[in-house]
């Protein structure tokens, strides 16, 4: 073989070495059965995991949920059965609903467009809790949250459109803690404003305007591949077969719940 072919692979070779050192942005210490790897995250998706996690930190960032009930109770003046039994239920429905919705509007629009769609009717289901007064009104905020939940399920699969397969584990891990370490500050915050006198009209207000950023950010989500998305509604169904379980435990304890209910309310002769 001349030398000259020989010094000539060489030099393509180490033309190739800078080209790869740039693809990799952030060097992650990731675990494999038996050992820890290094591994790094590609410069394509460095930018894309920092809006995701914006978007997540802002979107779940909701101190006035684990107070939901004290809301409507002392201030929307809802009774106890009224909430257990007119309006959650509603939110179960709603959202088992628009889960089965959520493939088929992936594939008729996008997987961002649902999930755009999503977080407006989360920003909706606060809004009219904030300024409802009837109980319709109540149970029409189930009915925006069963929207949102099922467009958290649509961005789990989202995420793994958007970014080369060796990326999938850092992507779920970091999106993951970005919505504990959301929600975490949310309650620590929540129950530091409560035990100093905070009403509960101040951390909806608070939520809402969390969620209304978060609005803002998710139309500056990355679009989706075309090629790839119909590798994701395959993601999707799977992930809708996995809730579905779920969704029948659910099923049979409010079931259940509405025959205590039968049963205690029952008039005694």
């Amino acid at each position: 073989m001349p030398l000259g072919h020989v010094q000539d692979g060489d030099q393509s070779h180490e033309q190739s070495q800078p080209e790869e050192s740039e693809k990799c942005a952030i060097s992650v210490r990731a675990k494999v059965p038996g050992e820890w790897s290094n591994s790094c995250l590609s410069s394509r998706t460095v930018p894309i995991l920092a809006i995701l996690i914006i978007y997540t930190m802002f979107l779940q960032f909701q101190p006035s949920e684990p107070y939901l009930v004290p809301y409507l109770t002392r201030v929307k003046l809802i009774s106890n059965e009224e909430v257990n039994i007119d309006i959650f239920p509603v939110g179960v429905y709603s959202t088992l609903f628009f889960t089965l919705l959520a493939a088929p509007a992936c594939h008729f629009f996008s997987y961002r467009a649902v999930i755009i769609m999503g977080t407006f009717g989360k920003l909706a289901t606060f809004s009219i809790l904030f300024s409802g007064k009837s109980l319709f009104s109540m149970q029409i905020t189930q009915i925006t949250y069963g929207l949102g939940a099922a467009a958290d399920l649509v961005f789990y699969s989202y995420i793994f459109l958007l970014v080369p397969e060796k990326d999938y584990q850092s992507m779920t891990s970091y999106t993951q803690a970005s919505t504990l370490v959301s929600y975490m500050m949310a309650a620590e915050l929540g129950q530091g404003l409560v035990n100093h006198g905070a009403s509960l009209v101040t951390l909806l207000e608070i939520t809402i305007l969390s969620v209304a950023i978060a609005c803002i950010i998710s139309f500056f989500l990355p679009k989706e591949d075309s090629e790839a998305q119909e590798w994701g509604l395959l993601k999707i169904n799977r992930l809708q077969r996995q809730v579905g379980s779920a969704h029948r435990l659910t099923f049979l304890i409010e079931i259940l719940n509405l025959l205590a209910v039968v049963v205690y309310e029952r008039p005694k002769y």
